[in-house]
C-alpha cells in the first residue's frame, strides 16, 4: 500500500517506522513536515534529515463529527507533543475511544490505512494511539 504523500514517514518491515523531519544545524528548530529552508534563519544550506518515532504527548483533540464526503465519521484527530524535539504534530488518533483520551497521556505512533468509504482509494498513514500502560 502506497503512503499518502511521499516524504512523510517511512515504515519498516516489522509495521513500525518513523516520521521524517529535518533539523536546522544553525538555529536548532526541527520541522515536520520537512522544509527546504529554515523558517528562523531563512537558509538550507545546514538542514539535515532526521527522523521522529515517539513516544509524544496528547497536547489537544477532538472529534470529527462532519467532514468530507469520502471519510468515514466519527474520527478523532489531536496534537502530539514531541517536548524534546519542540515539535508539535497534528495526527488521526486511533486505538480507544474518546472518553478514553486524557491531555497529557503518552501517544504512540502506528500505521494504518485511511478509513476511507471507497476501499479504491487505499492509502497508508501515520496515526497516534494511547501507549500501552507496562
Amino acid at each position: 500500500m502506497e503512503p499518502l504523500r511521499e516524504g512523510l514517514f517511512e515504515v519498516k518491515e516489522n509495521g513500525s517506522g518513523y516520521l521524517l523531519i529535518n533539523h536546522c544545524e544553525r538555529c536548532g528548530l526541527n520541522f515536520f513536515p520537512r522544509r527546504r529552508k529554515c523558517i528562523q534563519c531563512l537558509k538550507g544550506d545546514q538542514l539535515r534529515d532526521s527522523t521522529l518515532s515517539g513516544p509524544g504527548k496528547l497536547y489537544t483533540y477532538t472529534v470529527v463529527h462532519r467532514s468530507l464526503p469520502d471519510f468515514k465519521i466519527p474520527y478523532m484527530v489531536g496534537y502530539i507533543d514531541f517536548e524534546q524535539e519542540g515539535l508539535r504534530v497534528f495526527s488521526q488518533l486511533t486505538g480507544c475511544q474518546p472518553e478514553e483520551l486524557q491531555v497529557g497521556m503518552a501517544m504512540e505512533m502506528v500505521f494504518e490505512e485511511m478509513d476511507m468509504k471507497e476501499t479504491g482509494k487505499r492509502k497508508l498513514i501515520y496515526k497516534f494511539k494511547p501507549c500501552k500502560v507496562k
